[in-house]
């Protein structure tokens, strides 16, 4: 009876079983910030390539692949992923298609070994209708 009625270590029991859940959590919410934060980026980078295609006559060297600095390592690695195509509006109004495929990797590197990501890449268009 004696037994029973003690209850030294009760909080370290709960805390044991309630802490994986609690850094799951944590750890998830980190990746999820990770891939919101890459995805409004290389949006960001869709967008400014697009616009600057067709505004003007866009290439590596141009700011907007420069602006990609923080997402790839380098401006021909950025360049590798961005596809430039053409877009149609309604009344036959053209436009510049941007698409970038880019594969994300673990921020905290904790789900790829408990479970797989569901997301391995990111892909964006950005589409600019033509000023004139």
């Amino acid at each position: 009876m004696r037994l029973a009625r003690d209850e030294r270590g009760a909080a370290a029991i709960e805390a044991a079983l309630v802490l994986p859940f609690y850094l799951a959590f944590i750890f998830a919410t980190i990746e999820l910030g990770n891939v919101i934060w890459n995805y409004t980026s290389i949006q960001y980078v869709a967008d400014e390539v697009s616009r600057c295609n067709m505004v003007s006559n866009c290439n590596i060297s141009t700011a907007a692949y420069n602006g990609a600095a923080n997402i790839w390592a380098s401006s021909s690695a950025a360049s590798s992923e961005i596809t430039v195509g053409t877009c149609s509006f309604p009344g036959s109004i053209s436009g510049t298609k941007v698409t970038i495929v880019h594969p994300i990797t673990s921020l905290t590197g904790y789900f790829p070994k408990v479970m797989p990501s569901p997301f391995s890449q990111i892909a964006v268009q950005s589409c600019y209708p033509n000023p004139n």
